[in-house]
């Protein structure tokens, strides 16, 4: 996918500071072959030999960009031709030989959490890089502009025209066939926004080749990459960062403003699966337009398909561009409609594809279509779907929605399905899986779909210890043989080689269980008829309208750590996060993938005890804790919550998981802490507030502010200093706490307690629970601020203390050293 994201541009100030703040000129409607032909074009850049401009200074700047020209030549691309219109598109700029001259990159963001980036990638907080050379693409509105204020001439006879060094400028813009730079510059030739687009390719010194790009069609216009080589042939360009120019330091309008130009109203799927797993489909995708002249579209299809044609409604082929090499596959499908529409203008496409999504291998299916295996704009997908499958005759077949028809038809089953509720995702499953019917939650039904033999002979086959199904029977007796706190719980049942018995019922208690748990903790959801299948090949597992495919580990065994149980119920609880309230951009992921991990473990909580509970929520802290204390020299800082997947970079796979999963979690948890009643210790408080945010969003996109106006509604109070702290931030305090007691004239306790905080800012600060045990038995509970790095206070206690425990139940993501 590709990661560079658009950048708005306010402002081109060339020698005597022209302003480009006047609107562009619109081109005449160009038809899809046209705009074919000249994407064609662009993919070939060429430089001109009648475009070449003397450069003695030239400064092109926008908001937070800055590029410096000084002593070189401005040779303008070859221009392109659409509908008749020759369109220039782009320039490279190259230093004079004689009079060495230079591109001055310089870039500073103006949020901090961006500087931080910038810091994490290239160990500098702003960018300030000369460069012997640089490539711009760009809009009609910049290029008679450029060209004003420079004069025309020639290159010297000893200089030719260096293709080579354009084509180093230009590869980072089109790696493995990713054409989003180039398709966004398409896009804003054809119908420019109010704002210019800009794109700028710079070379690399140690730190790799950088893109900045504006594109004002993007919700954040801003973006800085860099292209990265991992595993010494695989080149990439990676996001460093991103933003919109809305976006301020109170982080009340981070997520920009939403410019989704197409709504997807219906799909109509039809697909085969033949029995190699080849699939054969279409999609008619209807929709709405959301922006004027809309035209060209950037869609997401599974990255093995191959798109045979798009038809449009009166039957007239659509061009379209993906990729053509086997090792360049990606999901990128940009389409070129014949027509230009308006807003409010609705239409459908028919997509008609085929590939392999679906393997057949010794009788099982290893299925991996997801939700990508039909056209795809975006990710604020909530639309009505309508499908119809042909499989092998002798094999099950699940998808998401409503069963209305099933029929088979000589060796072919034939079923139709129907999703009426708008919902973001459809999917489906085949195999040689057996369907096991139980009740759920005691007034809907559950769906198991599950092979056992399979699992069996799979487990026989993982086995790495000399341990037989007959010596070790069930899980019990292998525990006996191995130590079992050595075991990695994760690896637990496919290190052991042994299938557990009847786990078709232990998934379905499990599911069951958590789904009547979340029921009456949250509310209740639409899908009173659950499906769960089992993922023959994927480690990973996903959550669907109705539908959880969960990976075939969790149907090895249920491991005494809790979890594979744990796994089960994050599935369940994407009911209600993730399926039910939704997220509204990338930087609002973990109201996902947060809450259905920390209701994961209230799950545990309720199911294998408090102590339990404490032993996940510990683990999670330790990890989190040490994201800042890294030893190797290429281990990039963490970065805050609230970057989404952007959390994950190539030296800092493992952060994803880390933060939004688990530290996303941890939030929750902590908030659950200061609502907490001290007096009743109640989490009435709690529930409530999970309840109203999810009957609040349910079916809607929710985002950080909705969710933090929420918490301070039952707080009581301000909580931004929370959020900067543990959302928008990166931080984790230390503390080191001790304390000593004494009796006063009267014979009361006091005890005096002393607080450093360490690793933070000074003006970080945090409400922490202190558990008062007694001599007597019983405890007490109370709540301190640690606000300055060293804090003393002094706690008055009815009767004889036996111990203090400072932030107990780790309502505090901390290390506490006592």
């Amino acid at each position: 996918m590709n990661q560079i994201v658009r950048r708005y541009l306010s402002k081109i100030i060339f020698i005597t500071s022209i302003c480009l703040g006047m609107s562009p000129a619109q081109l005449s409607a160009a038809g899809s072959k046209s705009l074919k032909t000249a994407f064609d074009q662009m993919l070939r850049p060429e430089l001109s030999t009648s475009e070449i401009y003397r450069v003695d200074t030239l400064t092109v700047t926008q908001t937070d960009f800055t590029l410096k020209l000084s002593h070189g030549y401005l040779v303008f691309l070859r221009p392109v031709t659409i509908d008749s219109e020759t369109v220039t598109y782009g320039a490279m700029f190259l230093d004079d030989p004689i009079t060495p001259g230079e591109a001055l990159f310089q870039f500073r963001p103006p949020l901090t959490m961006e500087q931080e980036q910038i810091r994490r990638f290239l160990k500098t907080d702003s960018l300030n890089r000369k460069c012997p050379s640089a490539l711009l693409l760009f809009n009609q509105s910049m290029d008679e502009r450029l060209k004003a204020g420079l004069e025309k001439t020639t290159l010297p006879k000893f200089k030719v025209l260096p293709k080579m060094t354009l084509k180093e400028r230009w590869s980072p813009l089109v790696i493995k066939e990713d054409y989003g730079v180039p398709f966004a510059t398409l896009k804003n030739l054809v119908a420019p926004r109010s704002k210019p687009f800009l794109a700028v390719s710079v070379p690399g010194d140690h730190a790799g080749d950088l893109v900045y790009m504006f594109d004002p069609y993007q919700r954040e216009e801003v973006s800085l990459s860099k292209k990265y080589r991992e595993m010494i042939v695989d080149w990439f360009l990676e996001t460093i960062c991103q933003y919109s120019v809305y976006a301020d330091t109170t982080f009340e309008r981070l997520n920009g403003i939403d410019r989704d130009e197409i709504k997807a109203l219906h799909y109509d799927l039809n697909g085969s699966i033949d029995w190699g797993g080849e699939y054969t489909g279409s999609a008619a995708l209807r929709f709405v337009s959301e922006i004027a002249r809309t035209q060209l579209l950037e869609l997401w299809l599974h990255e093995k398909l191959r798109v045979d044609s798009i038809i449009d409604p009166s039957g007239r082929k659509v061009e379209f561009v993906r990729w053509k090499k086997e090792k360049n596959k990606n999901q990128a499908l940009y389409v070129m409609l014949d027509q230009p529409l308006t807003v409010g203008d609705t239409t459908t496409l028919a997509f008609y594809y085929h590939g392999e999504i679906a393997r057949a291998q010794v009788g099982v299916f290893l299925v991996t279509a997801g939700g990508s295996w039909y056209p795809r704009y975006g990710y604020r997908i909530n639309t009505t779907f309508d499908m119809t499958f042909e499989s092998p005759g002798q094999y099950a077949f699940i998808a998401t929605g409503q069963r209305v028809d099933s029929q088979i038809i000589g060796n072919v089953l034939r079923t139709r399905w129907r999703m009426a509720n708008p919902a973001g995702w459809a999917t489906f499953n085949l195999g040689t899986l057996t369907k096991y019917a139980y009740p759920l939650d005691g007034t809907g039904a559950l769906d198991i779909y599950f092979n056992e033999e399979h699992h069996r002979a799979m487990a026989a086959r993982n086995v790495k210890r000399p341990l037989t199904l007959d010596i070790a029977s069930d899980t019990t007796d292998a525990l006996r043989d191995w130590k079992a706190e050595s075991v990695n719980p994760d690896e637990y049942a496919e290190g052991l080689g042994i299938a557990g018995r009847d786990m078709q019922k232990q998934v379905a208690e499990d599911l069951d269980a958590s789904y009547s748990l979340y029921t009456s903790l949250f509310g209740a959801v639409p899908y009173r008829h659950l499906v769960a299948t089992d993922l023959t090949d994927s480690t990973a597992s996903y959550a669907y309208p109705g539908l959880v495919a969960l990976s075939y580990k969790t149907f090895f065994t249920t491991d005494q750590f809790g979890f594979q149980r744990m796994h089960r119920a994050h599935e369940a609880a994407h009911q209600w996060w993730g399926v039910g309230t939704r997220w509204e951009t990338y930087h609002d992921q973990w109201l996902s993938e947060g809450f259905a991990s920390y209701s994961a473990l209230l799950y545990i909580q309720r199911a294998m005890g408090n102590d339990r509970m404490l032993y996940w929520l510990d683990r999670d802290r330790k990890d989190i804790a040490t994201l800042n204390k890294y030893f190797l020299k290429d281990r990039q800082q963490a970065g805050p919550l609230i970057l989404g997947y952007r959390t994950s970079t190539t030296q800092s796979p493992d952060d994803y998981d880390l933060i939004i999963y688990k530290k996303g979690a941890y939030i929750l948890h902590m908030l659950r802490g200061i609502l907490l009643d001290l007096n009743t210790y109640s989490d009435s408080a709690f529930y409530s507030m999970m309840r109203e945010f999810h009957t609040l969003y349910r079916d809607r996109f929710a985002n950080t502010r909705d969710f933090k106006a929420l918490a301070e509604k039952y707080v009581g109070g301000d909580l931004t200093w929370f959020f900067n702290e543990w959302v928008y931030g990166n931080v984790i305090p230390t503390y080191e706490f001790r304390y000593t007691v004494d009796q006063d004239s009267t014979g009361r306790y006091l005890a005096h307690c002393h607080v450093d905080q360490r690793e933070v800012p000074a003006d970080f600060k945090m409400i922490v629970p202190l558990e008062i045990q007694f001599r007597a038995g019983g405890s007490a509970w109370i709540r301190q601020w640690i606000d300055k790095p060293s804090c003393d206070f002094t706690i008055p206690i009815e009767g004889a203390p036996k111990a203090i425990i400072f932030n107990p139940m780790y309502f505090v993501l901390a290390e506490v050293k006592q």
